[in-house]
């Protein structure tokens, strides 16, 4: 299945893809190693925002270790009895002073996009935002139906276990 294949998809995707971009050049920019903690906040505040234009409130809990960011969690209550939750992170994985070394950072370089967490995972929480957006577009009767959670890890790259019991209490 491609894209081409389903002209109003496209028209849609296309449509919001700029602001999608804006949306990762924002995230990309702070560094969210996740010991900043400062920086792994300030992402959850971008998320927030974003996910906020499509009738979503933030829930925010500290993570156990208090080095951490706190985890969030996104929800939008749908008509029916049926609910979706996708699982994102809000961390990545190099300090700040090993991104400016490396000059690792937003680079656009023809149709591709390099930076910190472009692809793990802050381009998979705005692919979230851009897919929720193209289907409240397309098939608005699904998306106002079921009940939408975004669980959000504050420090998926230390894998601990406070953020799974959290989302299944959430489940």
């Amino acid at each position: 299945m491609h894209v081409e294949e389903f002209p109003a998809l496209r028209s849609i995707i296309e449509h919001h893809l700029p602001e999608a971009l804006k949306f990762l050049e924002r995230l990309v920019a702070v560094n969210s190693f996740t010991a900043n903690r400062t920086g792994v906040l300030r992402n959850a505040e971008l998320v927030a925002a974003q996910f906020r234009k499509l009738g979503f409130v933030e829930e925010r809990v500290p993570a156990e270790n208090p080095v951490f960011g706190d985890h969030q969690f996104l929800r939008r209550s749908g008509k029916g009895r049926n609910g979706v939750m996708l699982v994102t992170h809000l961390d990545t994985v190099y300090p700040e002073e090993e991104e400016k070394r490396h000059r690792f950072s937003w680079q656009l370089e023809a149709e591709r996009i390099y930076g910190p967490g472009v692809n793990d995972n802050k381009g998979g929480t705005v692919m979230i935002w851009l897919v929720l957006s193209a289907l409240r577009e397309l098939e608005p009767e699904v998306f106002e139906s079921l009940s939408w959670q975004i669980a959000a890890n504050a420090a998926e790259e230390e894998l601990v276990p406070d953020f799974p019991q959290l989302c299944r209490a959430r489940m």
